[in-house]
């Protein structure tokens, strides 16, 4: 089976960690503060706080924004679930906009315009997904409230001069195993400022102020009771982190290498596909292309053929909370139309040759 996604470890990460394990690396507590700079450093924010996964980057950046019951958060429609969780988490009503449907580069994210005209009195933040490898270079200014950008599909990738995370009020990125790059589970939050990060660090670790707890007097104690979880990162996962940070540059390399050659062959057979730039405003982490056949069907198809294809996002986060189709009418074309085609650093050359024509036959003739 050629996978959609798979994870991508390599040797160099083996090695990585079995020297880190030998210089007793479990005792380290200096390697996630280590992978937080070299994290953010690589974004160009000032800080990084590192947690255990992309969902609990989300919930820990709205809790830093003071995020609560009575607040609205406006996301998009086509984006990830765990979005819509995080709002949750924190009691506020989730708001949703539209996305734009087109197979060019930035028009799968939301549409700004939808925004601004959601935005009320309650309104505490904007949700901004960075979709596929591409980047939507909206900031605070564009909205008048604060912004968290998930770049979690997009890291790596910039536009102007800088790299996607670095537009938001706070950004945020998963590193799960399927990622852009892996810590097998956790996350990571980025932002510039210091009053945000100092709440975030707050909130991931209820022990941080523990040890001086333990010896205060009692009277010092009451009423200092504030919310917080475990979230923090293991210092094991932070060494994979490291590692495969470290090798970011080859793994987009890699990606527009694949990406270019999909591209040529899906024009040859006439097949709507995006464009893949010279620069790095696009890292596709995913590659879609457009088909004329219901999407499901295609899919089933590939499975046949061992090729496991899948939809950009679904289900649209619209349908689970029972909206109206006549409301997202961007969402719905991406819902129907969109295929996404495997594209990793672990596929071999030999992977692509036996996958390109099996997937043009079927999205062309219905047939291998």
């Amino acid at each position: 089976m050629i996978h959609l996604v798979q994870p991508h470890i390599t040797a160099c990460d083996a090695r990585y960690l079995k020297r880190r394990i030998d210089e007793g690396l479990l005792e380290d507590d200096c390697e996630v503060a280590r992978f937080e700079r070299a994290f953010a450093d690589c974004v160009g924010a000032r800080w990084g706080v590192a947690v255990n996964s992309g969902t609990s980057a989300l919930h820990v950046a709205l809790h830093a924004l003071g995020v609560g019951p009575g607040d609205e958060v406006i996301l998009p429609s086509y984006t990830c679930i765990a979005l819509l969780h995080a709002v949750q988490f924190c009691g506020a009503t989730p708001v949703l906009v539209d996305n734009v449907c087109a197979v060019e580069a930035a028009q799968f994210h939301l549409c700004p315009d939808a925004v601004r005209r959601r935005i009320t009195r309650r309104t505490r933040a904007v949700l901004v997904t960075q979709m596929f490898g591409t980047v939507l270079p909206v900031t605070e200014a564009d909205f008048g409230v604060p912004v968290i950008e998930d770049f979690t599909l997009s890291f790596g990738a910039e536009v102007g001069g800088r790299r996607a995370g670095s537009f938001g009020t706070i950004g945020v990125c998963s590193l799960h195993a399927s990622k852009m790059i892996s810590c097998d589970q956790g996350g990571m939050i980025v932002s510039n400022d210091a009053g945000y990060v100092e709440r975030a660090r707050r909130f991931t670790c209820y022990g941080a102020s523990m040890e001086a707890w333990r010896t205060a007097p009692p009277e010092s104690l009451r009423g200092r009771y504030a919310l917080a979880g475990s979230y923090r990162m293991s210092a094991l996962q932070a060494a994979l982190g490291m590692s495969q940070l470290e090798q970011l540059e080859h793994f987009i390399t890699r990606r527009q290498q694949l990406a270019r050659r999909y591209t040529a062959a899906f024009r040859e057979a006439g097949i709507t596909c995006p464009d893949v730039p010279d620069d790095r405003s696009s890292v596709f982490f995913r590659y879609l292309i457009r088909v004329e056949r219901p999407v499901v069907r295609v899919i089933e198809r590939l499975r046949d053929l061992q090729i496991q294809a899948g939809r950009g996002v679904y289900p649209p986060l619209h349908w689970l909370l029972d909206l109206p189709d006549t409301d997202f009418p961007g969402t719905i074309a991406c819902v129907r139309s969109l295929l996404s085609v495997p594209l990793h650093p672990g596929l071999t050359d030999a992977d692509v040759e036996r996958l390109l024509p099996a997937v043009i036959a079927t999205v062309t003739q219905g047939e291998s």
